[in-house]
């Protein structure tokens, strides 16, 4: 990278969009319509015409990700799997691009399988976002930034290290004494402060989808509107 700060700028800014994208829809949608709120909120327009559209545009935008992550994941299943543990050749052989056409049609032929065999697919979505995908988003952000500068403030009360010391030997204190605590928190403390804040709400965020996919699920089941491996609609008798 001939300017590496620039990765730093980047990734900070595009997160913030991300955020501030996130935050503005959650806040406004959900002050709206509270809990008709749907993840596609296009569903609950009155004007058919301009829920037709809106639900075209989500059809091309999910089908272009899906095309993506399949790319992405069947391209590192096929590098550290097949290649590492299999002797598959390169994608630049044909042997390989076979092997590569073969796999991504297992991959499509297994997606469709778990997308018609779970009983009710938008709670799973639901469970599986708000346990894992959420973090990366909202829950660990904030406490590795909260971590990075702990630490950094803390290290600024050690003595000078110098070359041939044993490992850790110029630290005045360690994480067991309240000291290098407090000397990490004091700096910018109402920052470090806000952190925390942030990460707790965020791990209440993540609990409340939780609590959200399991309540989905089981009221689906006890109304009996699943379906599996059948075009009938949810709810349809």
């Amino acid at each position: 990278m001939r300017r590496p700060a620039d990765f730093w700028k980047a990734a900070f800014f595009s997160q913030f969009l991300c955020y501030s994208l996130y935050m503005f829809f959650g806040l406004f949608v959900y002050s709206y319509q509270g809990q008709y709120t749907s993840i596609l909120p296009s569903l609950n327009f009155a004007n058919v015409p301009l829920q037709l559209a809106a639900n075209a545009i989500g059809l091309v935008c999910t089908g272009l990700a899906g095309v993506l992550y399949a790319n992405v994941g069947v391209k590192v299943f096929y590098q550290n799997v097949l290649r590492e543990y299999f002797g598959a050749p390169t994608l630049a052989t044909r042997r390989g691009s076979v092997i590569w056409s073969i796999t991504m049609a297992l991959y499509w032929a297994l997606a469709w399988v778990v997308g018609s065999a779970v009983p009710n697919l938008n709670a799973l979505v639901t469970l599986i976002g708000a346990a894992c995908i959420l973090q990366f988003t909202y829950t660990f952000p904030p406490i590795l930034l909260l971590g990075f500068w702990v630490q950094k403030d803390a290290i600024a009360g050690d003595l000078p290290w110098q070359p041939g010391q044993p490992a850790w030997s110029n630290r005045v204190d360690t994480w067991r004494d309240l000291s290098r605590w407090k000397r990490g928190f004091r700096p910018y403390w109402y920052a470090k402060l806000g952190l925390v804040v942030l990460f707790i709400a965020a791990l209440s965020l993540a609990g409340l989808g939780i609590y959200a996919g399991v309540q989905i699920a089981t009221d689906a089941f006890e109304t009996k509107s699943t379906a599996s491996f059948s075009c009938r609609a949810p709810g349809q008798p």
